[in-house]
């Protein structure tokens, strides 16, 4: 519980990013790719997105759009929403009580999370359950996140973290 408590802390703060986001000519992100193999609901075909802090520990499925513009960012606190912005410098992903006015291109909503305790991200990139790779910040943000994960896993061309 008191780690819960620690990323709701770091998901009610509007500052910063990651030196790997900030200040380079090509911004990128992380994300997680779900293995083929992984068929558990919510996370079977999920891409992630990970922690923009670079803290790892959370983040939020950008391929679940839902009818309202919403995401489903998973099973974790599903009524928080978190909204992830970028500018010309950053990327952030921070909770509010309601989505901006910021349009579609500059903001992403997500209801809900995912959360991993200490070690077990590690874990599962040891094992297999997660490809992760480094994408352009337009590919969080595209118009249409049919076959992201299918385009994902090709581009990934077998390479495991």
């Amino acid at each position: 519980m008191k780690r819960l408590w620690q990323v709701l802390g770091i998901l009610g703060l509007a500052g910063g990013c990651a030196a790997a986001l900030c200040g380079e000519a090509e911004q990128r992100a992380t994300v997680l790719v779900a293995d083929p193999a992984l068929s558990d609901a919510p996370y079977e075909h999920a891409v992630i997105l990970l922690s923009p802090e670079g803290s790892g520990d959370y983040g939020v499925i950008i391929n679940r759009p839902t009818e309202g513009g919403m995401f489903l960012g998973g099973p974790y606190l599903p009524h928080r929403v978190l909204a992830l912005t970028r500018d010309d410098e950053s990327l952030h992903l921070a909770a509010v009580s309601a989505p901006t006015g910021l349009g579609p291109e500059h903001a992403r909503y997500f209801a809900g999370l995912i959360l991993w305790r200490p070690g077990e991200l590690a874990d599962e990139l040891r094992r297999g359950v997660w490809i992760r790779l480094e994408v352009r910040l337009d590919t969080l943000f595209r118009n249409v996140t049919d076959g992201l994960w299918e385009e994902l896993l090709a581009a990934s061309q077998g390479v495991r973290a």
